[in-house]
């Protein structure tokens, strides 16, 4: 097996409705739910179907979401990762709606699985938490500007991208804007890529990776990873002819394997990366290497 490492997972729930969060967890127990992320992955995620996921079916898309983050479990993620033929992953809390040091016990019990920290910008001892987790053995700190409801211009930030860069660790924030609840929110905008251009002035020497590309708004990405060299690209959600025109602009040494499970299936994710780069070399930087590289492993 490929020492292939997905850089962004969950193994736990981050489902954030909680007048509807029992009944989601329900239906997901024993059903899919197909909907319009399920469509957009089966013709591989092509960019020109992302808008129809949005507008009038945003609801359906928020719940369809809902379902799939539902059902994360460090055994299906395990078992996904077998299936794809990937041999690591990171798993991201989201405080407060999963807990931080529940993802560093699940690594503790699966040594496939790598945890990050995270910390809710909103509570005043953020940044001593954070700390700590990071001296108790996570990877690198998650960063949710839409679930945490905070903006990345917002100063709140700070503290936390303080205490990540003194520790040489990397951030991965969730980037582009998306409907997560099921009735629109200003916090769904929270994501847009141009909101980081402050932050990534403030924290130069901080390895800043972008998650999804920016989603919908991966030209915006791509410009900033060209603007600032210390942002990394991770590829979830992405067709594999963005991922392709993210490798032109900024080489492969700027991009990182994620696929964002249970949101969508590892294998689908990966299939992008490969057909966006056929030369072995850069395929290792992206699958791997990288991701090894930012997370401190060794060979």
């Amino acid at each position: 097996m490929d020492p292939i490492i997905d850089l962004h997972t969950h193994a736990q729930d981050v489902q954030n409705e909680p007048t509807v969060r029992p009944y989601v967890r329900g239906l997901a127990a024993f059903m899919a739910w197909p909907g319009p992320i399920w469509a957009w992955e089966l013709l591989n995620f092509h960019p020109k179907l992302a808008a129809r996921a949005r507008g009038p079916l945003s609801t359906w898309t928020a719940f369809e979401s809902q379902m799939r983050l539902s059902r994360a479990t460090p055994k299906r993620l395990v078992s996904a990762m077998k299936k794809a033929g990937v041999a690591r992953a990171v798993i991201h809390p989201v405080e407060p709606l999963s807990c931080a040091e529940e993802a560093l016990a699940i690594a503790r019990d699966n040594p496939s699985l790598i945890p990050f920290a995270a910390a809710d910008p909103r509570d005043a001892h953020a940044a001593e938490k954070l700390d700590k987790l990071l001296a108790a053995g996570a990877k690198g700190v998650k960063c949710h500007p839409i679930l945490q409801q905070t903006a990345p211009e917002d100063s709140a930030w700070r503290p936390l991208l303080e205490v990540a860069q003194a520790r040489g660790v990397p951030v991965l924030f969730h980037a582009g804007a998306f409907q997560y609840h099921l009735f629109p929110r200003p916090s769904h905008q929270y994501g847009c890529p141009r909101r980081f251009e402050t932050l990534l002035k403030a924290f130069p020497k901080a390895d800043i990776v972008l998650g999804h590309m920016g989603l919908h708004e991966s030209d915006d990405a791509i410009a900033l990873a060209q603007r600032f060299n210390n942002v990394i690209l991770e590829t979830s959600f992405q067709h594999h002819s963005i991922i392709r025109r993210a490798f032109n602009a900024v080489g492969a040494e700027r991009l990182a394997f994620g696929s964002d499970w249970p949101a969508t299936d590892i294998a689908s994710a990966l299939r992008q990366v490969r057909n966006a780069l056929s030369d072995d070399a850069n395929l290792e930087k992206v699958l791997w290497q990288n991701a090894q590289r930012l997370l401190g492993l060794q060979n």
